[in-house]
């Protein structure tokens, strides 16, 4: 950069000694402004202390409870990346849908780094969660190449079929690397069983789509107007394998079932909340345990599916 200043002149040897200060000045402020803005610590100069995870463990508990966790979590500090990690750890060995929402509040914690550990611990808890799943996708566009490896892992455990583009882009990158956990993450996700090649894997999603755009409707308005009759029972098959491609939509419908379907129709919705794993359908099997649970059928497929998310403890009668 050049500075000019007109109609002035310098003897410079009388204004060495000042601009020399300034010249010190200046870098000093620099390196308080980048240090001022910089992060604590980044997560791979950090491990987890046992000890400290094993106290986070015994204070959120197993599952994860909301209240504790919130406790936990209102207590770290950005000057405690320490802790903010330890917690992290402990939230993959607490598990539960509570657990899934304090990875999302840990996910951009200002004191530290921590999104890979995240995406990593994420896989652990294994549950669907918007929040969670908002914070994975924000790194789709990451240059990180290990943080963009650990996104199409996450992906594979825990998206849907919007997801499904990206990871068919990551497995036709030249990055081998990154298409092995791209293709991957594609077979977890999917359950299909193609061999690695990026235009096998981009016909089948062609074909999906035109499936499933046809079929799912049909499928849970067949199951909704007589969920308990053998016909059913291959409706609900092809939802609970294909279901996952339309996640916003399903929910909806699983909600509705919740809120005003019969008990029959409430058991379906608490297996396919269960069996797809949907952490965000826990207030809702939660209302139907507690105005339903005279009914045993739906109170067992309810305490199923709570116990599955991780809820069932935390939010129990007691």
């Amino acid at each position: 950069m050049t500075w000019s200043v007109p109609n002035a002149t310098y003897d410079t040897r009388r204004r060495r000694a000042p601009c020399a200060h300034a010249g010190l000045r200046l870098v000093a402020l620099l390196l308080l402004v980048v240090g001022a803005s910089a992060p604590v610590a980044h997560a791979d100069t950090l491990q987890p202390s046992s000890e400290g995870v094993r106290t986070y463990v015994a204070a959120i508990g197993t599952p994860a409870h909301p209240e504790r966790l919130r406790k936990a979590l209102e207590a770290l500090t950005p000057e405690a990346p320490q802790q903010a990690l330890d917690l992290l750890v402990a939230l993959g060995h607490a598990g539960g849908a509570a657990a899934a929402d304090g990875l999302a509040d840990l996910y951009d914690y200002r004191g530290a780094d921590l999104r890979l550990r995240a995406l990593e611990v994420a896989q652990r808890v294994g549950l669907r969660s918007a929040r969670l799943l908002t914070c994975i996708r924000a790194a789709r566009t990451t240059h990180d190449k290990g943080l963009r490896r650990a996104t199409c892992a996450a992906l594979g455990h825990l998206g849907d079929g919007r997801d499904v583009p990206f990871l068919l882009d990551a497995a036709a990158r030249d990055d081998p690397r990154l298409r092995q956990v791209a293709f991957a993450a594609l077979r977890r996700l999917s359950g299909e069983k193609l061999p690695p090649v990026a235009s096998r894997w981009e016909a089948w999603w062609s074909r999906q789509v035109r499936r499933v755009e046809k079929s799912l409707p049909a499928a849970f308005k067949r199951v909704a107007a007589d969920p308990a009759s053998p016909a059913s029972r291959a409706d609900r098959s092809l939802l609970r394998r294909h279901a996952w491609t339309d996640l916003p939509g399903t929910e909806r419908t699983l909600e509705a079932w919740l809120d005003r379907g019969g008990a029959d129709l409430k058991v379906v919705a608490c297996d396919l909340a269960r069996e797809l794993l949907l952490a965000d359908l826990v207030p809702k099997l939660h209302v139907v345990r507690r105005r339903d649970g005279s009914i045993l059928a739906v109170r067992k497929a309810a305490d199923a599916a709570l116990k599955r998310l991780g809820a069932l403890v935390v939010e129990g009668d007691s």
